[in-house]
């Protein structure tokens, strides 16, 4: 199984980012979709640090009305974001740094591709990625996620580390600005889900059908729309082995279950058999996680 790595970048220059209470309330929406993003990816590793959120929140206290930025229910803009990397386990990469920190040993230089030119002023955590790198484990993915929300395609940075006596090692890290684009990156990298299109137990009209259980709308037909949905459907890795996708078409949810078997899966929707009406029992056990991604991704849709 593919493990995936992500890095979270606090963005620097709070005051670029933030200039209203509107602005902190888009960021903090986008870093919630972020981290619960990770945490619904079976396989997936999500890692901060610490020093870079501790002084992008130091920057947000010196803007001012930053009282104002928002009460998130009783909690204040840091306060909810320490609750969401606590709940979700998010991992403080500088606890055991893989990268030579103090660069006594190794040196950390970055390629800009639009100036032709090396930095050496860069994100610490883009060296702990370089050094991850370099171990080539074909079963790991990486990627570092700065959420600026620039509107532009997967890039690359390139990292080259330097050690004594070695030739430069040259690392290309994928790097998201957004949740739309890790999302993407994450549902393109994953390995591929099959829809069991010989399943029949949830086909009503079919002699197979078992009395009962949940029906898949369409029937036969309805399979080829399932089987779409498949592609991006969400579970939480802390619940059961089920996905969930909003099916548009039928203004419902969608629910499949792993039958462990080469990644295949079937699939049914969250309504009564012969009535279809929505099961609400069901759809009120749909992980609020997957629920609040859904939901921020249809809102991205409107807005674009």
């Amino acid at each position: 199984m593919i493990t995936f790595h992500i890095y979270l970048e606090f963005p620097k220059e709070a005051e670029n980012h933030i200039t209203s209470i509107e602005d902190g309330k888009k960021l903090m929406k986008e870093l919630q979709a972020i981290i619960d993003r990770v945490d619904c990816e079976k396989g997936s590793i999500l890692y901060y640090d610490s020093l870079n959120k501790d002084t992008f929140f130091d920057e947000v206290t010196t803007l001012e009305d930053i009282d104002l930025i928002g009460n998130f229910g009783c909690y204040s803009f840091e306060q909810a974001v320490n609750l969401l990397l606590n709940e979700s386990d998010v991992i403080d990469w500088r606890k055991k740094p893989l990268h030579d920190i103090e660069e006594k040993v190794s040196s950390y230089r970055k390629w800009n591709n639009l100036t032709i030119n090396i930095e050496n002023d860069f994100s610490e955590s883009l060296k702990e990625i370089a050094e991850r790198k370099t171990s080539n484990n074909e079963f790991e993915k990486i990627i570092f996620v700065d959420p600026t929300k620039q509107k532009k395609p997967l890039e690359f940075i390139t990292i080259i580390i330097n050690q004594r006596n070695t030739f430069p090692q040259k690392s290309d890290i994928e790097y998201a600005p957004n949740f739309i684009l890790l999302d993407e990156w994450l549902t393109k990298n994953r390995a591929e889900r099959k829809f069991n299109m010989d399943d029949y137990r949830h086909i009503e009209n079919n002699p197979k059908y078992i009395k009962g259980k949940s029906p898949l709308i369409g029937g036969i037909g309805g399979r080829i729309n399932a089987k779409k949905l498949l592609f991006d459907a969400l579970g939480d890795k802390r619940l059961k082995k089920y996905l969930i996708n909003f099916d548009p078409t039928n203004n419902l949810y969608i629910r499949y279950e792993d039958e462990n078997a080469n990644n295949q899966y079937h699939g049914y929707h969250l309504v009564e058999p012969k009535t279809h009406k929505e099961d609400f029992q069901e759809v009120q056990k749909i992980s609020k996680k997957i629920l609040s991604i859904i939901k921020y991704k249809n809102e991205l849709k409107n807005i674009n």
